[in-house]
């Protein structure tokens, strides 16, 4: 063989060899770059799941700890009123003192201690819902008074009406939240 046939035969194996590393470092360089891709990708799934998991645990909460003890109370008070729009007799001077008092006690309570899950962090607030919770607590408060002083009246004789929009805006806002619940949960 001749010298330049040596030479060439090198620089063909040179630029073989060349060529060959250059793309092993395309493609190790290329994979390390998809591979930040998908880890990024991971963490913000991940974050994105962690997210809606915390938005999930929040509205059970607003649903366990305050939606749901407030409704229930309020269909016992609805079941019972009736009785209350009779003449005063000793059964419904009962009722009041044993079923529709503690009741209203145990939903100020509920709202005195749990006013955080009115709302989620990330809705608006809803001023047509806290304007019946204001009018339902002022209502209440009436309420208290008359009886704390015996007095039979009730508080819309005081121009506290009972805030005829507070049950079913209570209602109302379960299911956004059990509708809020579902379509976080269906993500």
């Amino acid at each position: 063989m001749s010298k330049q046939t040596d030479t060439s035969l090198r620089d063909a194996i040179i630029v073989s060899v060349s060529d060959k590393l250059v793309i092993g470092l395309i493609l190790l360089a290329a994979g390390f770059v998809v591979n930040r891709l998908l880890e990024s990708y991971k963490t913000t799934e991940s974050r994105h799941s962690t997210e809606i998991e915390k938005k999930i645990e929040f509205i059970d909460r607003q649903l366990s700890d305050f939606y749901w003890p407030v409704s229930f109370r309020l269909d016992k008070d609805n079941a019972v009123w009736v009785r209350l729009n009779e003449p005063q007799t000793p059964l419904t001077s009962k009722i009041e003192a044993g079923v529709i008092l503690p009741n209203h006690k145990e939903i100020q309570s509920i709202i005195d201690s749990k006013s955080a899950l009115i709302f989620n962090p990330w809705e608006p607030l809803q001023p047509v819902l806290l304007d019946a919770i204001k009018r339902y607590e002022r209502h209440v408060a009436v309420y208290f008074a008359l009886r704390e002083n015996a007095d039979s009246r009730y508080p819309a004789d005081l121009k506290e009406p009972w805030p005829e929009d507070f049950y079913p805006l209570i209602q109302k806002r379960i299911e956004e939240l059990h509708d809020q619940r579902n379509r976080l949960s269906s993500r």
